[in-house]
């Protein structure tokens, strides 16, 4: 697994959604790589809400839902 190449990317485990980040101190160190946390802190934003409308949608059809706060 190689972290610069795999980050960001979004893999289902056992139905878990897993993706990889960098370490907060890497951008301490290498501030070039700000910009990809950056997109991968969004990418993140985006499938929690991607998420939490299926759990919505799941909710209003009576189905069990995905997600618990």
């Amino acid at each position: 697994y190689k972290i610069t190449r795999e980050h960001g990317t979004w893999v289902n485990k056992g139905g878990l959604w897993l993706t990889a980040v960098y370490h907060p101190s890497l951008l301490l160190r290498d501030p070039r790589k700000k910009d990809d946390m950056l997109i991968d802190m969004k990418s993140v934003k985006a499938k929690l809400d991607e998420l939490r409308s299926l759990d919505s949608a799941a909710e209003a059809n009576g189905e069990d839902c995905c997600i618990s706060d």
